[in-house]
């Protein structure tokens, strides 16, 4: 399975961030070239631009390809939209966090299921 050889990697900023993941396996394995935000903190305001501009459609059902945003504990018992990883399967997401390699992880585990925010599907994906 191609999610294979994207596991194990360390996060690095810059570098190997979860946007940088993203993006590589979108241009590797989806034919789909996404610029990408700046600041990781500007993550959901940039996917809420390009749903604007047509190019990415926010989905209920996710699959293969598809982007899940997810919130971050910002401190003071907050969270914002500012992690993002890629579908595996309709029910398994690749992703790499600060302080960990990249994994691949159910959605319904406790560490993913309470921090999604959506699921995108670029328009040339759909």
């Amino acid at each position: 399975m191609w999610a294979d050889s994207w596991q194990g990697i360390a996060y690095r900023d810059p570098g190997f961030t979860c946007g940088d993941l993203v993006r590589q396996v979108l241009a590797r394995h989806f034919g789909v070239i996404v610029d990408g935000p700046g600041p990781v903190a500007d993550v959901a305001g940039y996917l809420e631009g390009l749903k604007a501009a047509g190019q990415w459609i926010e989905i209920t059902e996710p699959r293969p390809g598809d982007v899940l945003l997810m919130e971050t504990p910002i401190g003071h018992g907050q969270a914002a939209p500012l992690h993002v990883g890629i579908m595996v399967t309709p029910c398994h997401v690749l992703h790499v966090d600060r302080n960990r390699r990249s994994c691949c992880e159910k959605i319904s585990s406790p560490s993913i299921r309470h921090r999604i925010a959506g699921f995108y599907r670029h328009r040339k994906l759909s």
